[in-house]
């Protein structure tokens, strides 16, 4: 009895964990610098050098269009409906670092680091046109 209250407990406390980072100020954030891109994830941030980008294979895209990109398999990320951030594996198979809080206007860079980049912003064709300006 007294087991199974400690797993009620722990699975409690994930799930408060979890939901507070959904719904508060873990909230997924893209900058640009000097460098190249800031990615400031929850637990999974990152910053990606400039020439780690492929720029000119980059685009913005819709998932519902782009059905091979959607994220599948969730290998090391957090999944609830309206957010996915980390590692998942795309429906066709690569490994993608992901920030999502919606499904269109996704910001698809692929990497030379082996993976690709897909991120949810307001304005993916502006970001995508400053990345290319070079502002390095």
């Amino acid at each position: 009895m007294l087991l199974l209250g400690g797993i009620s407990l722990f699975l409690i406390v994930l799930g408060l964990w979890l939901g507070s980072l959904a719904f508060t100020g873990a909230r997924p954030t893209i900058e640009v610098d000097a460098e190249g891109l800031v990615l400031k994830l929850p637990l999974y941030g990152r910053s990606i050098a400039y020439d780690a980008l492929k720029l000119d294979e980059a685009s913005v895209v819709d998932l519902a269009e782009a059905g091979d990109l959607k994220p599948g398999v969730r290998t090391n990320g957090i999944g609830l409906p309206g957010y996915q951030v980390g590692w998942f594996r795309t429906r066709d198979g690569r490994k993608a670092l992901v920030a999502l809080t919606g499904r269109d206007h996704v910001l698809y860079v692929p990497t030379t680091e082996g993976y690709l980049l897909l991120l949810s912003v307001a304005d993916g064709d502006g970001l995508l046109s400053l990345l290319r300006s070079g502002l390095k």
